[in-house]
């Protein structure tokens, strides 16, 4: 019944089929039913229940019925919990529970104690790391079945409740996956080279795994590709495979980041009208229930268009091309933009500068845009002060650290606040064990 249950979950998770999703309800409830009625004993029987009603809270979540995916996620948290106090010596229980409590890390301070009440949960970030270190070590030297998916599980956790990129980077390049083996493999090799700004890196993966398996079996590749493809400015290919995601795609996610994407690709050809069609057309079509989506629909609503230079910089930097976004930044001053573009241009200068390891000279940028944008809807302030934080941290000055995460926290965008807080109080937490 789990293995059953489990290809569905990868099934409809690989290719979005919400059809599929809805025509298996009556089966999921038949599965979980027969597996908590088991008859048998072990560490096994609670927790591949718990597993199967996580992966369904985690399809739940995906179609937007969020009050049932929190109502199942919770009793898995509550099975795995039992389960690691009748079996303690059962080391993967573990595997998920590691994921409940560095999310439970995240929630801010403030409200812990409340989610705590209602929930039962704890956790920080640090002990969920601690855990499915653990467990990686474990099914490693076993060759255990859930090796694969512990290791993916944590590079996610690395990278996203962490904030340590390079560390999930050289996770997966020492796994021993091998991203033409398959699709989880692949996605998984090229979606952290795109999250740790390796453009060429995710290009590379994808384009061996095409040749080799004949073709692209998820649309998403396409996707991926075309994403990456831009932010090198390889406007053609770009706009190639993101028009195949488009056309191949069942899903509702990512498509109105897509047309963003084509919109942006027509900008930096000079193509404004082009730009203005794709945003008019994002609007009525996909979901925005991803942040891609939900940034492409809010900057469609806001109806200014991209500066175009600062546009170019800004991806060539998203694929890790810091030295080209540098010399383009180096023709231009602050003179040379207006009032509304001005903010913007320093926060480019501290990310670019930042990334080619000017660390003395990053902060300088900016300090100027927290200072200018602190008012400001944009996220480039509260942006600046947690980079700010992490020099400051890596630099040993550990009180000028703590001030600017804080001060990080203290700033609320309209957009990616949640996430930028996230990191500041995990950066918080680290300065805390110094």
């Amino acid at each position: 019944i789990y293995v059953d249950n489990l290809t569905d979950f990868l099934r409809i998770f690989a290719t979005e089929n919400e059809a599929l999703y809805d025509s298996l309800q009556e089966l999921r409830t038949f599965r979980i039913d027969q597996l908590g009625q088991s008859p048998v004993d072990g560490p096994y029987s609670l927790f591949v229940l718990a597993e199967t009603k996580l992966h369904w809270a985690i399809m739940d979540a995906r179609f937007g019925h969020y009050i049932r995916a929190s109502k199942e996620a919770l009793q898995a948290y509550h099975l795995l919990e039992e389960n690691a106090e009748r079996y303690p010596e059962f080391i993967l229980n573990q595997k998920s529970l590691a994921v409940f409590h560095g999310l439970v890390g995240i929630i801010p301070s403030g409200y812990r104690w409340g989610f705590k009440l209602l929930s039962g949960m704890e956790g920080t970030v640090q002990q969920g790391l601690r855990e499915i270190e653990q467990v990686v070590e474990w099914t490693a030297e076993g060759g255990n079945m859930f090796y694969r998916e512990c290791i993916i599980m944590q590079v996610y956790m690395l990278m996203h409740l962490a904030d340590q990129p390079d560390r999930a980077q050289q996770k997966i390049l020492a796994s021993g996956l091998d991203p033409v083996n398959g699709p989880l493999d692949c996605f998984v090799f090229s979606n952290v080279a795109l999250k740790t700004r390796n453009a060429n890196d995710a290009l590379r993966y994808l384009r061996d795994y095409e040749s080799q398996r004949n073709g692209f079996d998820l649309p998403f590749f396409y996707f991926m590709r075309g994403l990456a493809s831009l932010q090198v400015l390889d406007i053609e290919n770009a706009r190639r495979d993101l028009r195949a995601f488009l056309s191949n795609t069942r899903s509702k996610h990512y498509v109105k980041e897509a047309h963003q994407k084509l919109g942006w690709a027509a900008l930096l050809e000079g193509d404004s009208s082009g730009y203005l069609n794709e945003m008019t057309i994002l609007k009525s079509r996909g979901a925005e229930r991803e942040g891609g989506d939900q940034h492409a629909q809010a900057e469609a609503e806001r109806g200014w268009i991209p500066n175009v230079p600062l546009l170019r910089v800004r991806l060539l930097f998203d694929g890790g091309q810091c030295q080209r976004a540098w010399e383009l930044l180096e023709g231009y001053a602050l003179e040379d933009f207006d009032a509304s573009a001005q903010l913007e241009y320093l926060y480019r200068m501290g990310r670019v500068s930042h990334c080619l390891g000017h660390l003395l000279l990053a902060p300088v940028y900016y300090i100027q845009v927290i200072q200018l944008g602190a008012g400001e809807d944009h996220y480039f302030a509260c942006h600046s002060a947690l980079q700010a934080g992490r020099i400051y941290e890596d630099l040993g000055q550990y009180e000028e650290s703590e001030s600017y995460y804080r001060r990080c926290l203290d700033l609320q965008p309209e957009e990616y606040a949640r996430y930028l807080h996230a990191q500041a109080k995990v950066g918080l937490e680290r300065l805390a064990q110094k």
